[in-house]
């Protein structure tokens, strides 16, 4: 709803700019993700960004969001091994795995996210068919054959703020079970035969922050 986004959030990114402005910062990016590329009327909201706020919006790909929350942790990290990102985010979810080296073995973005796993009505089966997708299967299989040396990194606001964890805590997967919302981390995890998530509160936009302005 474009008047509900010009009301709550559209001066959110005013305040920003103008904060910005009066900081002496020149070089602002207006970064966009999963639910600007699922939106019906982006462009409008895009229009209404750059003639309020006077900033040009970048939307992402999924594969270039799903870079973000790995490049941020690694930056902040020094845990080795092979490492399955896991992004949820309001409007969608990104896997990723790296191998000890930190090259990418294989990503995908799953077009769901939060709001989603909320809205839905069987909450479980809608959990087990994400799961169950075949992007996220192939990747799950090659993690499995690594798992014994493998573990999993979990972002997104309501998987580390909300619970209360600090960036690197583990969160057992009893607390995961307990929380519906997080059932794609919980299944994977019981897929893998892993009893915790490490959490990364470096996540896309820690990750943003390095892509485009630590070079």
């Amino acid at each position: 709803n474009l008047g509900w986004y010009e009301k709550h959030v559209l001066p959110e990114i005013i305040k920003f700019k103008t904060y910005c402005d009066e900081s002496g910062v020149s070089d602002i990016k207006c970064i966009c993700t999963a639910v600007y590329r699922k939106s019906s009327n982006r462009n409008d909201i895009f229009n209404l960004i750059q003639e309020k706020a006077g900033v040009n919006p970048i939307l992402l790909s999924g594969e270039e969001e799903a870079e973000l929350a790995p490049m941020g942790f690694e930056k902040t990290s020094n845990i080795g091994g092979w490492k399955l990102f896991i992004d949820q985010g309001r409007g969608s979810t990104e896997l990723t795995l790296k191998d000890p080296r930190g090259k990418e073995v294989d990503s995908f973005s799953i077009p769901y996210g939060n709001n989603d796993i909320r809205a839905a009505i069987n909450k479980e089966k809608f959990i087990e068919k994400v799961v169950n997708l075949p992007e996220v299967k192939r990747i799950l299989q090659k993690a499995s054959k690594v798992k014994e040396n493998l573990e999993i990194i979990g972002s997104g606001g309501i998987h580390t703020k909300n619970l209360g964890y600090n960036h690197l805590d583990k969160i057992s997967l009893s607390v995961l079970e307990g929380n519906e919302v997080l059932g794609i981390f919980s299944n994977i995890c019981r897929y893998l035969d892993k009893l915790n998530v490490i959490t990364n509160c470096a996540d896309s936009t820690y990750g943003a922050w390095f892509k485009y302005f630590d070079k």
